[in-house]
């Protein structure tokens, strides 16, 4: 592949392991990053906002790609679900067991342990903790990182939505209708709580919004890839437009954030389309939903079991050292090889041979 998709979410995954290593450690959430960007980039959430900009440009071609809606569907099941099955038995059954602070037979026969597998389904979000696990920690949670998912397949229900109503091959619409909603969605952003939940799914208000619109925005980038003009004087303006017009404190914070919107989108698919070297990356595989799932548990067991305050950069350089290997083994070993059943014809032949 002539691209650099592989990278950016490899990259898009350690700024939220970097970022996690903060509040894990019960540093709070301004991390280097953060701070040296006087919020403009905050680390790990910046992190998640690229996972749904790529995401919305990448899944839209799988959409327009896919014989059908339920070829799609199954798509993305393969890529979710067979990757965070595993990761959710490896936290019940090895990490559980390893850091928990009750006996054996008590955290084996509450239910509470059990319950945690749960999480699979995805809605509603569950508590997202072991019974006598990370006791000790500044942060209880398990694998704090999967919260965003129920966002992601969201997302996903949205595009087969437009499918449906055959509105996703009307580009031209779809911006209009983009155009129109942004400043009022915006609005509800910065003016509802985020603690406002969506009925019966139970996720943020705020932060579906926020997702969507790096979703859609990454999704129209593809739909008008053929008008799009990825020049590198236009990335210029742009970052500075949201990153250096901030850093001069020529304007709020709040229309930072709103230029983010917009800015970020094209900067990141900049940097993806670009040709060049850097392509190579994505021969070795895609690890970065491997590290995303991955990074969370492994931060706390080492925050576990470190008598001493552990500094950052010892959380950051070891947990990376041991969640990358784990990223590789999940990839080749779980993703990969579930991805090879994405046709739905090849699943039918083999039930039948």
């Amino acid at each position: 592949m002539k691209n650099n998709f592989h990278l950016i979410r490899f990259i898009a995954a350690s700024l939220v392991l970097f970022g996690h290593c903060y509040p894990l450690t019960g540093r709070g959430s301004y991390d280097y990053i953060t701070i040296a960007s006087q919020g403009i980039f905050p680390t790990s959430h910046m992190g998640v906002c690229i996972f749904f900009i790529v995401s919305g440009y990448l899944v839209s071609q799988s959409l327009q790609n896919s014989q059908n809606i339920k070829s799609f569907i199954w798509k993305r099941m393969l890529r979710i679900f067979p990757a965070l099955t595993v990761v959710l038995l490896l936290c019940v059954f090895v990490v559980g067991p390893i850091c928990t602070t009750l006996s054996y037979n008590t955290y084996w026969m509450l239910p509470e342990t059990y319950r945690f597998l749960k999480l699979i389904k995805l809605y509603p979000y569950i508590q997202n903790s072991l019974p006598g696990v990370f006791e000790n920690n500044p942060e209880k949670a398990v694998n704090g990182s999967l919260w965003t998912l129920p966002y992601e397949i969201t997302m996903y229900i949205f595009l087969v939505f437009l499918q449906l109503i055959n509105l996703f091959k009307k580009r031209s619409l779809i911006l209009i209708l983009f155009i129109i909603f942004f400043p009022i969605l915006t609005y509800y952003i910065f003016n509802t709580s985020p603690l406002k939940l969506i009925p019966f799914i139970h996720l943020s208000f705020t932060d579906t919004l926020e997702f969507g619109i790096f979703f859609m925005a990454g999704t129209l980038m593809y739909l008008f890839k053929d008008k799009v003009q990825f020049r590198f004087v236009y990335f210029v303006v742009i970052a500075f437009l949201w990153f250096g017009l901030g850093l001069l404190h020529i304007t709020s914070s709040t229309m930072i954030k709103a230029i983010s919107f917009i800015a970020l989108p094209y900067l990141v698919l900049y940097l993806a389309n670009l040709k060049g070297k850097l392509n190579a990356f994505s021969k070795f595989g895609d690890f970065s939903y491997g590290i995303y799932i991955y990074a969370f548990p492994i931060q706390q067991m080492i925050v576990n079991f470190n008598t001493t305050n552990i500094s950052i950069l010892k959380l950051f350089l070891l947990s990376s050292l041991i969640v990358l290997p784990l990223s590789i083994i999940s990839w080749y070993l779980v993703e990969e090889p579930a991805l090879r059943y994405k046709s739905l014809n090849i699943l039918w032949k083999k039930k039948l041979s």
